[in-house]
């Protein structure tokens, strides 16, 4: 998931018509790397690993903030 689709869901959870444009170029020059998620995979071996869905978690934390302003 990119920062773009994190942007996006968000909006989407706070039902805010963002109106984003996707940045196809880096606005850097500091060299990133093509993959760089989490590996959970030690803990899921140990029994402890978790994964909540990032949509069902962004709900959930915003469920916790009913007194967010209409902002549309």
């Amino acid at each position: 998931m990119t920062k773009f689709d994190i942007a996006e869901r968000i909006a989407r959870v706070l039902k805010i018509d963002a109106k984003l444009i996707a940045q196809r170029t880096p606005a850097d020059v500091k060299p990133r790397p093509r993959n760089c998620h989490l590996d959970s995979g030690r803990l899921e071996a140990l029994g402890i690993g978790q994964h909540t869905p990032f949509d069902t978690a962004i709900a959930g934390i915003v469920a916790h903030y009913p007194d967010l302003p209409d902002v549309q």
